[in-house]
């Protein structure tokens, strides 16, 4: 089977680019649903009406499927350092409180009350098995109709918003076992 190419984004930090928004969506990208703080075996676990959610945003060196012109069929990674660079441009740019619902349409009443990206090193780890320098947010839900949603399981996770920079090829061993994984995985869901 040919191996796709895999593209890095990056974010102009000087620029007009960058996360323009986070969406509240039924299937993220990253595969990684979020959590509602009601699973007893978080030792952080508080009662579901704090209406809060903590997810993964954006996850560290995995390639992620994209089919678009005039690229095609290829995968897209996020490595640590551009995270990062997106990360400082988002709380730059103030949008905090841009969330979207489905990439749809935007919404009021729904903010990020904590953001982080993992780093062992640092201690700084999650309740999720993400690679280093995944970011993770938490946000504080006080729309009625958009918590109904979360509580319904209409919305189960997070993605991005952004205008970013295709930036060179990576080629890398590691990522090209990484898409063999990914996948077999889609061919088991599917």
């Amino acid at each position: 089977m040919e191996q796709l190419k895999t593209y890095r984004l990056m974010v102009d930090e000087k620029g007009d680019n960058g996360v323009m928004a986070v969406s509240f969506v039924d299937s993220p990208a990253t595969q990684e649903e979020w959590l509602m703080f009601k699973d007893a075996k978080l030792k952080f676990a508080t009662d579901e009406e704090k209406r809060e959610v903590l997810g993964v945003i954006m996850l560290a060196d995995v390639p992620i499927y994209r089919n678009n012109p005039p690229y095609g069929e290829h995968y897209i990674i996020f490595l640590k350092e551009d995270i990062r660079a997106m990360v400082r441009k988002f709380f730059k740019d103030k949008v905090v409180d841009k969330v979207t619902l489905q990439h749809l349409t935007g919404t009021d009443g729904v903010w990020m009350v904590e953001s982080f990206i993992t780093d062992k090193a640092q201690g700084i780890g999650s309740p999720f098995n993400v690679p280093d320098g995944s970011w993770i947010g938490r946000f504080y839900v006080e729309n009625d109709e958009v918590w109904e949603g979360v509580k319904k399981g209409d919305f189960k996770g997070f993605s991005i918003e952004a205008m970013l920079s295709y930036g060179p090829e990576v080629n890398d061993p590691l990522v090209a076992e990484m898409q063999e994984i990914y996948r077999m995985l889609n061919k088991l869901l599917k």
